[in-house]
């Protein structure tokens, strides 16, 4: 019987017996045939939208589906969720038959508890079972959300309540290279202190040193190398070959964050593997004789990089010495590149510098 024979109904036995009963009964049967059509579930929602605790319990008092759905695939724990309506999504979590229900993204109220930043509601589907791992279409668990876009307790919540800590998504990206790529140091601090693999590989070939470097977050490849990340793998994002994040930095000429790299002992592997002589002395090296271990002769005298050269092969008299590029690396620092400490880094590997052109994203 459809909604207007019943109000139809209704109507007659109002004129003809005006029997308020069966009124009563009538109009009750008609708003539950109501109440489970496509425009219940919009006042259903409603109520959780704009918390209406009280509606929403009328609602519920005349069998509302809790488990309904609307055109996003989004039931109402998704909307309290999303809203924070705590006080409804504690009934709703008793009533539905599905905590874990997904909408067309794939996403669980969970997921969007944490997007939104909601943790009361958070916390009482973790306490009503919702799994905490459970991916979207995009391969992202609530800790992937909250290493973007959330606050630093709820991360801490999820990673250290049973979250998989080192999930990986659809392009093979952990929590931790999403912290990273979101510019979020306090979000990669906690991940690593709840065993956050720092050397995770996505398909694109990336570490979390990578993205580090892409992003020109000075503070994360810092905390990054503290942790000693290993900072000699390779991606091969658009490279054949293949390049370090030391060199991706030198291609995109990030000066503060290659002096980082050579402070904590890193150089360009490529040159560092030709330091040791190959070739005998130069006419011209022979002649002068430089201290090296004065910075400003390398200042003074720029001619020394070329002289340490011989066939493309690089020598220990390269400005490229360990040592020395970290005393470099601390002037840069320190007092920037007013003084032209960048430029003789710039020149000591330009022979090199068009193979890693271009890596930067």
């Amino acid at each position: 019987m459809t909604i207007e024979k019943i109000l139809q109904k209704a109507a007659k036995e109002i004129y003809h017996l005006r029997h308020p009963s069966i009124l009563s009964l009538l109009v009750r049967a008609a708003f539950k045939e109501i109440i489970n059509s496509r425009f219940g579930t919009k006042i259903l929602h409603f109520s959780a939208k704009r918390d209406l605790y009280n509606l929403f319990l009328f609602l519920v008092e005349y069998d509302a589906n809790i488990d309904a759905v609307n055109k996003k695939g989004n039931t109402v724990l998704h909307v309290a969720s999303q809203y924070e309506s705590t006080a409804i999504a504690e009934v709703a979590v008793v009533m539905s038959k599905n905590v874990n229900a997904q909408n067309i993204d794939g996403d669980t109220p969970l997921h969007y508890s944490v997007k939104y930043g909601c943790m009361d509601v958070m916390q009482k589907l973790l306490q009503s079972g919702a799994d905490i791992n459970c991916q979207n279409h995009l391969g992202e668990s609530p800790l992937h959300i909250a290493a973007q876009c959330s606050d630093g307790v709820v991360l801490g919540l999820l990673a250290k309540g049973g979250s998989c800590i080192n999930i990986e998504n659809k392009d093979g990206h952990t929590p931790l290279h999403l912290a990273v790529s979101s510019n979020c140091k306090d979000f990669v601090e906690i991940l690593l202190q709840n065993g956050a693999n720092i050397n995770a590989i996505g398909k694109d070939g990336c570490t979390p040193l990578h993205l580090a470097v892409m992003k020109g977050n000075k503070e994360i490849v810092e905390l990054l190398l503290d942790r000693k990340a290993n900072a000699h793998l390779k991606c091969f994002y658009n490279s054949e070959e293949g390049y370090t994040a030391l060199e991706n930095a030198v291609a995109n000429r990030n000066k503060k964050i290659v002096a980082l790299f050579l402070l904590h002992g890193i150089i360009l592997e490529r040159i560092y593997k030709n330091l040791v002589r190959k070739a005998p002395l130069r006419e011209s090296e022979k002649k002068t004789e430089y201290n090296f271990d004065d910075i400003q002769v390398y200042k003074e005298n720029p001619e020394i990089v070329a002289i340490a050269k011989p066939v493309g092969k690089w020598t220990k008299m390269a400005i490229l010495n360990n040592e020395l590029m970290q005393r470099l690396a601390r002037l840069i620092q320190e007092e920037g590149d007013e003084k032209g400490y960048w430029e003789l880094f710039v020149k000591a590997q330009s022979s090199t510098q068009g193979k890693y052109k271009g890596r930067g994203r």
